[in-house]
């Protein structure tokens, strides 16, 4: 920040204190006072949105150097050493010496960082490891630098500066960014005393940037759940949830100056919406100060069998949802729009992943675009996948990628397995939209599916039938019958349902293996399962098995699981 933006920040924070203080302040002085300081901070971060904006214009340039910045910095390390950093002279030098390596081949070099060890995968010294979950069924470590946390922020204040500058009416209003219960199974720091994880997204910011944005934080009482004890019970686990979500929307509607809501999967939002319902009572006690409360009960009373128009009331300022709305986000997205404010905009999130940024939205474009100067990302052709990976600049409108990540947390040719769709361009650099996963697959007799072709037969089955189920999920059967079942939440007919599920198994059979082990049969046709509440029952196994809340990315073939076990308590019957 310059001197000049630091002493606003600094003025405007002082007198929004001295302003909130004082309960006689009128909600125009506060307003007042909270937009001076927002506006500072977005001028702090206008520098990141004119690089980001420039390098858009240039991205073979831009990655190229991102790739030398990255090596050089890492000459030292001893993966750098290994791989003879110092005599890469070119990018195809890097394709040479460096193989693709996922998880499993960086390992060792982990497992090393992990015991405390410094210069393992990079020379900067890692600050924490976040855990993320993979197709194996362990939680997998990923190493955060600083340099690492800069090249995030990097992106993420370019989207910020651009999100607000298109959305005016937001500065000065209250945000509330998902902060995930954390439930925490297993140590908290690794055999080095690193600590295993971030308590928020404001973590992955500079102390400056956290502090500026923590004045505009919505945050519920009850912010996190600790439960030390890997063998806590799923009673106690839910009683906690059960508390946190009472809490959480008890925050968000006690603040009628909520101008964002920025979460990761839609779906983090659902619960939270069904506790104002179930639990109407214990939220609204929970509503602070005390003249808001008997506001929101007064509009509850007049509006709450008209969820919309209740919205409207509750937050007349809540002008965008940031969150993610492609591949098997798209349905609940949709369904979330019947719960805001008429006004509100869902805009979509861009592929941010615990192991780096590969797209962010901007400049109002309709796809997320390439954030090709914070990390070095190449991309896999998956039509041609034995052809040199792509680097930005040379993907094609129409075709399928998924990228490998190069960053300064020490992943080096990372495959992050993610299926990706070229839409286009914004300038110069492609804009890709997200399909589904390379890894969530079944194969119960050779018939190989994958999650990206479930989401397609998926989208066919709804242009087909006209009928988009609220939710969906395909899963193979354990039972020992090689087939697989659906399960449906959806208020349609009994036929109107069956037509779709023929549609989206007719759509599926694009894919020859599958055909083929119908047609042997191998394979019987799909099952279908109709039940209630399908979106709070995937989650809240998920997070009892150890998922962060936030972290929960919904998938339309899952196998990880015994899901008929999961959704026995929510089947309303049997179609088929």
């Amino acid at each position: 920040m310059s001197n000049l933006v630091r002493h606003t920040a600094w003025r405007g924070w002082q007198s929004l204190r001295r302003l909130e203080a004082n309960f006689e302040a009128s909600d125009l002085i506060r307003r007042s006072a909270r937009r001076t300081l927002h506006t500072a901070y977005l001028r702090s971060i206008r520098q990141a949105w004119k690089r980001f904006d420039r390098q858009l214009a240039h991205p073979e340039r831009t990655s190229l150097e991102r790739l030398r910045q990255i090596l050089r910095a890492n000459l030292d390390s001893r993966f750098g050493r290994e791989h003879g950093f110092d005599r890469i002279g070119s990018f195809q030098d890097f394709q040479a010496r460096v193989p693709v390596r996922g998880y499993d081949e960086l390992a060792p070099w982990i497992r090393r960082a992990t015991e405390g060890r410094s210069g393992e995968l990079t020379t900067a010294d890692v600050v924490a490891f976040e855990r993320t979950s993979g197709s194996s069924s362990f939680a997998k470590l990923i190493p955060y630098t600083r340099p690492f946390l800069d090249e995030l922020e990097a992106a993420t204040s370019a989207w910020l500066a651009d999100l607000h500058w298109r959305h005016p009416e937001i500065i000065g209003q209250k945000s509330y960014w998902s902060i995930s219960p954390a439930i925490r199974r297993g140590a908290w720091a690794t055999p080095g005393g690193i600590p295993i994880g971030m308590p928020s997204d404001l973590d992955y910011f500079n102390p400056i940037a956290k502090w500026a944005l923590a004045q505009f934080m919505v945050v519920p009482q009850l912010q996190s759940l600790h439960l030390e004890d890997a063998s806590s019970s799923s009673p106690e686990i839910e009683a906690r949830l059960q508390e946190w979500r009472v809490k959480t929307a008890a925050a968000l509607l006690s603040e009628a100056d909520l101008g964002l809501i920025s979460v990761w999967s839609p779906t983090f939002l659902f619960p939270i919406f069904e506790i104002m319902r179930t639990h109407w009572e214990d939220v609204v006690a929970a509503i602070e100060p005390q003249a808001r409360r008997l506001e929101v009960e007064e509009l509850h009373e007049r509006h709450a069998d008209r969820p919309i128009l209740f919205a409207n009331k509750v937050w007349p300022r809540l002008k965008v949802i940031s969150c993610w709305t492609d591949g098997p986000s798209s349905e609940p997205s949709l369904r979330l729009e019947g719960l805001l404010p008429d006004r509100t905009e869902i805009e979509g999130k861009g592929l941010l992943a615990t192991e780096g940024v590969v797209t962010i939205p901007f400049s109002g474009a309709p796809d997320p675009v390439v954030a090709c100067g914070s990390h070095f990302l190449e991309f896999i052709d998956l039509e041609r996948p034995d052809s040199r990976p792509r680097l930005a600049h040379e993907l094609k409108a129409g075709g399928s990628y998924s990228p490998l990540l190069t960053t300064s947390s020490g992943l080096y040719r990372y495959p992050l397995r993610d299926v990706l769709f070229c839409t286009g361009r914004n300038q110069a650099t492609p804009t890709l939209r997200f399909r589904g996963r390379l890894d969530k697959t079944s194969d119960l007799c050779g018939e190989k599916l994958d999650a990206a072709q479930v989401e397609r037969a998926f989208e066919i089955a709804c242009s087909r039938t006209r009928l988009r189920p609220e939710f969906f999920m395909l899963t193979p059967v354990l039972d020992g019958l090689f087939a697989y079942r659906a399960f449906v939440q959806s208020d349609a007919t009994t036929p109107e349902i069956l037509r779709f599920v023929d549609a989206f198994e007719e759509a599926l059979k694009q894919n020859p293996h599958y055909a083929y082990a119908l047609d042997l049969g191998q394979l019987k046709p799909i099952t279908v399962t109709l039940i209630d509440r399908g979106v709070e029952t995937w989650q809240a196994h998920l997070v009892k098995s150890g998922v962060r809340l936030g972290d929960l990315k919904l998938s339309r073939l899952d196998s990880k699981f015994d899901w008929n076990e999961v959704f026995s308590k929510v089947v309303k019957r049997v179609l088929r």
